[in-house]
């Protein structure tokens, strides 16, 4: 420590990957939410793309930031900015 950079008191934090899985699924913790039994779903537009409709999904691995997912296709696109919408909301999708 001869540029007394490391000092009393101080932390880190680390995220250590102990697995990978290639061509993984994953997306952001935002988009994802929980039942009220600790499954998971997301929320993706209806065929005519009114309303918003919940698709059930199962978690893998998770990091801060993103969290594999089974249950939906790669191409089924996934609302963003869920916060107040629920089965059944109307939505705009541009």
């Amino acid at each position: 420590n001869k540029e007394s950079k490391l000092r009393s008191g101080m932390f880190a934090k680390l995220d250590i990957s102990l697995a990978e899985q290639k061509n993984a699924l994953s997306l952001s913790k935002k988009n994802i939410l929980e039942n009220a039994d600790g499954s998971y779903y997301v929320l993706v537009p209806s065929k005519d793309k009114k309303t918003a409709e919940k698709k059930d999904i199962k978690v893998g691995f998770k990091n801060n930031d993103h969290w594999q997912v089974s249950g939906i296709d790669e191409n089924q696109p996934v609302l963003n900015f869920v916060f107040g919408l629920k089965q059944g909301s109307p939505i705009e999708v541009k």
